[in-house]
């Protein structure tokens, strides 16, 4: 609604997470990273506008795939990256090592329009962040992930806050602050 000329899905979309690999507790029974099961649960439709391959995120090893995403994404239609706000600092410090061009990500990849960041706050990493986006043109958006499912995401501008996913099947319970019957210090 924001940009209605974007073309974020013109290409691929970042989603810098854990492994997909999944270990086998007991049968039936399997634990993995949240980011990896997050990417393993990525509806059919949705799949082709996705990077990395799920061939790719199977990596264990947090050196070796970083090492290898960044190497086979410099080729790649990116268009928006996802992750926290943490280990795309240490991601785009491995592309720009890769691609030689400073520390200009648009300059790597320039269709990239929309970051996506969660997990942490974003306060301390603002300023970081602009420094890699000399030039603008990159929309930054947070999205709120629990362990539950996806909570809220920011969908106006910024400093708007974020909207609640209602309909994600979560339980939302809100609780008056009186309610709370909160001692003050």
């Amino acid at each position: 609604r924001l940009h209605p000329e974007s073309r974020v899905l013109g290409g691929r979309n970042f989603m810098l997470g854990g492994s997909v690999a999944m270990r086998e507790l007991a049968p039936g029974i399997a634990s993995g990273d949240l980011s990896g099961i997050a990417r393993l649960t990525t509806p059919r439709w949705a799949a082709g506008f996705v990077y990395p391959p799920l061939s790719e995120a199977l990596e264990d090893d947090w050196d070796a795939r970083m090492d290898r995403l960044a190497r086979h994404s410099l080729t790649a239609p990116i268009r928006s990256i996802a992750g926290t706000p943490s280990w795309m600092l240490l991601f785009f410090e491995r592309v720009a090592a890769l691609a030689g061009r400073g520390h200009d990500l648009r300059a790597v990849y320039p269709e990239l329009a929309l970051l996506i960041h969660g997990g942490m706050s974003f306060a301390p990493y603002r300023e970081v962040f602009a420094a890699w986006f000399p030039r603008g043109g990159v929309d930054v958006r947070e999205a709120y992930a629990a362990s539950e499912g996806f909570v809220a995401s920011a969908d106006g501008g910024p400093g708007d806050g974020m909207r609640l996913h209602l309909d994600n099947g979560l339980f939302f319970e809100f609780v008056p602050l009186e309610d709370l019957a909160l001692a003050a210090p």
